[in-house]
């Protein structure tokens, strides 16, 4: 879990450079957080459905906006990354609510916007 903590923070905003971060680099990571929030959707039974739903409604916000850059933006600064980074930062606030219901508080994350 601390892998997929250290990602969600990045692409959150703790560590995310618009500038440098490509469109593929967090098509890769939303793989790889996609099958995370497939696995607590199907695992994690002592979470409540109102926090398991309100992951899921950010997860998608986040994989839709993700899915709205334009083909033609070599970066997220191109593609105007104000859209990405609030759906990145709302789906972090959702994953550790769940952690916190999980009761999984060392591996909540810390983001900062920019």
């Amino acid at each position: 879990m601390s892998a997929v903590q250290s990602m969600v923070g990045e692409i959150a905003g703790a560590q995310f450079d618009p500038a440098t971060t490509t469109k593929e680099d967090v098509q890769s990571a939303l793989g790889t957080l996609r099958s995370e929030v497939e696995a607590v959707q199907s695992d994690a039974v002592d979470v409540a459905d109102s926090v398991k739903s309100s992951l899921q409604d950010a997860f998608d916000s986040f994989e839709s906006a993700i899915e709205d850059i334009p083909n033609e933006a070599d970066t997220l600064e191109e593609a105007g990354a104000a859209a990405v980074q609030s759906a990145a930062a709302d789906f972090a606030t959702a994953w550790d609510d769940t952690m916190s219901e999980l009761s999984c508080s060392a591996t909540t994350t810390s983001t900062t916007t920019g």
